[in-house]
């Protein structure tokens, strides 16, 4: 797992954002995400790159956006915010609001099997294995690793 830097000031708007979630947000934290009750750990209003995702799992790399009125309009800002977060290997899932708040078993279900399917094709590597010693070195040369591969970019 890697950190994913994100934008210092979308700080502060997540953090307004998590105090006032929409009502299908609400509902998909309270009844489905929320104390692991998918066997996932899940981030409310997760800052990532220039972006901010409804709900993020780190361990899978999922981002779970729940689109109301304000994504009816932006389709082509939405496929460009995908595919920054595709290329970080993160994989958005999309359920609409009335979704949500109308079929929340089926919602449960539906997000139930995708998680499966991308635990299934993930590697199996977890940092939980490893001491905190070791979760350093692994975090700075994930960091180096990234910065090189910037710079050979730049070039």
């Amino acid at each position: 797992m890697t950190f994913i830097k994100y934008q210092n000031y979308l700080k502060p708007l997540a953090r307004k954002n998590r105090k006032n979630l929409t009502k299908a947000e609400s509902i998909l934290w309270s009844m489905i995400l929320r104390k692991k009750k998918t066997g996932y750990i899940f981030h409310r209003q997760k800052a990532i790159g220039n972006y901010i995702l409804d709900f993020y799992c780190p361990k899978l790399l999922i981002g779970i956006e729940i689109d109301g009125s304000y994504h009816n309009y932006n389709f082509e800002k939405d496929k460009e915010r995908e595919s920054y977060l595709n290329k970080l290997g993160i994989q958005i899932i999309r359920y609409t609001n009335d979704q949500v708040i109308q079929q929340t078993e089926t919602v449960y279900y539906d997000l139930c099997q995708k998680l499966e399917a991308r635990e299934k094709i993930l590697p199996t590597f977890s940092l939980s294995s490893f001491d905190k010693e070791d979760k350093k070195i692994f975090i700075v040369k994930s960091l180096s690793r990234q910065k090189q591969n910037e710079t050979s970019n730049e070039k």
